[in-house]
């Protein structure tokens, strides 16, 4: 679902899944585009697993979104400790040379990665 206001065309509500738990909470989210900002989060009372309900959690994410300290880009730790914005390419290529430095013999428990099962919705 996305739609604009019929009063200001740079705002849309846009229809998305809560990435923060496995519940996959439905959301109507208002955003205004040309100030790249979220102005309202609300339940989705179309959304089939949710039916419009809210929790706390969804409606902290416009405060995350608009945290001035979150990190939009990736970073690399430097050698005396202050970190360092870098490229995508950069971090991409940083994380598979060092995944491929990885022992042959390593056991599936000394790797591990994390996502939400929001990724599977």
């Amino acid at each position: 679902m996305q739609s604009t206001s019929d009063s200001d065309p740079r705002i849309d509500t846009i229809g998305r899944t809560c990435p923060i738990c496995e519940a996959c909470c439905g959301l109507r989210v208002q955003v205004d585009r040309e100030a790249r900002r979220i102005l309202r989060i609300e339940g989705d009372p179309d959304d089939f697993r949710s039916r419009g309900y809210l929790c706390p959690k969804a409606t902290a994410m416009q405060g995350v979104y608009e945290d001035p300290e979150r990190l939009r880009r990736p970073v690399r730790k430097r050698a005396d400790g202050s970190w360092q914005e870098i490229g995508w390419e950069e971090a991409f290529d940083f994380a598979a040379e060092r995944l491929a430095q990885q022992p042959p013999d390593l056991a599936p428990i000394d790797l591990g990665f994390f996502t939400a099962l929001t990724a599977l919705s």
